[in-house]
């Protein structure tokens, strides 16, 4: 577990497996934190895996105003968290809000991006 600090906020996240190989970054949906891809990655022990809570949710910072918490702003804490490991590259997927924020994140980030996996988008 680890927490890193990005625009005065507090972003929790978690990694499972080696260090090599292309990562796969996990983002939860509302209400969710990174346990909700616990078992998920206790089933891919071969398999670079980063999950983290979104601002507002588990440990991670919850702001008060609504303009925090943009899709954009969303994705923009998945790079922050690629930055702090020194991954160039990742496959983010993510559930329903985390299904968003892997969107915003290929949209916004497109180089940044290997793969989406989009399972039950908000809109």
């Amino acid at each position: 577990m680890a927490t890193l600090i990005t625009d005065d906020l507090e972003i929790h996240y978690v990694e499972h497996g080696p260090r090599d190989g292309t990562a796969l970054v996990l983002v939860h949906g509302l209400f969710f934190s990174t346990r909700l891809f616990d078992r998920l990655a206790s089933h891919l022990p071969d398999r670079r895996i980063v999950a983290l809570d979104v601002r507002g949710h588990g440990r991670s910072t919850r702001p008060r105003h609504a303009y925090h918490y943009s899709w954009s702003s969303l994705a923009d804490d998945v790079v922050a968290v690629l930055d702090e490991l020194g991954i160039d590259r990742a496959v983010v997927g993510g559930l329903s809000l985390g299904a968003n924020t892997a969107l915003a994140f290929g949209l916004d980030h497109p180089d940044r991006a290997a793969g989406l996996i989009v399972e039950m988008p908000v809109l």
